[in-house]
């Protein structure tokens, strides 16, 4: 099988945005035929399993991530 891990895509947008006049979506909805184990950093198993993520569109930052140490495989600090 071939594929790009993300053949299910959808647009929603909320009843928030929708409130504040909003005629464009504000999630997105993305998922595939694969089990990420750790968030991707250990194992991807493409043989089993569903994963699905939703991303904010449109987000208003609240906050900051930083580099936690030089380490790739560290999570960031986010506040």
């Amino acid at each position: 099988m071939v594929s790009n891990l993300a053949v299910v895509n959808g647009f929603v947008r909320s009843p928030l945005a929708k409130a504040n006049g909003e005629n464009a979506p504000d999630f997105q909805i993305v998922g595939g035929p694969f089990a990420m184990i750790d968030h991707g950093r250990k194992k991807l198993d493409i043989n089993s399993g569903f994963t699905y993520a939703i991303v904010m569109l449109n987000p208003i930052d609240r906050g900051t991530v930083k580099i936690q140490s030089k380490n790739p495989r560290d999570s960031p600090l986010i506040d």
